[in-house]
């Protein structure tokens, strides 16, 4: 029997969900910094009309990455002026492994969050996102 590879679509709808992704990744951050070391800007949820317009008004931004890590790292540093500055922290937008696409919005919020002093990570997937963590601040 000959077994025929899987098209775009297929692979698509095998990928895990980014929301999947974020649940399991917000445990793994949990037990590596703790519960106030990071936060989830849940700014993906369905809202209807007035409630959004309510929400921005109170700040809430369009692109904002998915998680913003508080833990400043201890061996990271960045050149600010003339003198070397540790980073802030770690911002990571998680796509899905499969389709995910980064909008123009999250672009502009990650080169904006690369200049206040934030590392930013792009990562496809509960893997790279883990990685990423992994390679910035040290194995856990």
């Amino acid at each position: 029997m000959k077994i025929k590879p899987l098209n775009k679509r297929q692979l698509v709808k095998l990928a895990p969900k980014e929301d999947d992704d974020l649940k399991l990744f917000a445990i793994y951050l949990t037990r590596r910094f703790g519960e106030h070391g990071f936060h989830h800007s849940a700014n993906e949820r369905k809202t209807s009309r007035r409630y959004g317009v309510e929400l921005r008004a109170k700040g809430q931004k369009k692109g904002f990455p998915d998680v913003i890590i508080f833990v400043t790292p201890t061996n990271r540093q960045r050149w600010d002026g003339d003198k070397s500055v540790p980073f802030k922290g770690m911002v990571i937008e998680l796509k899905r492994i499969t389709g995910g696409v980064l909008t123009a919005e999250q672009q502009r919020w990650m080169i904006a969050m690369g200049n206040h002093g934030w590392a930013v990570g792009l990562c496809y997937g509960l893997n790279e996102a883990i990685k990423a963590v992994e390679q910035y601040y040290g194995k856990g």
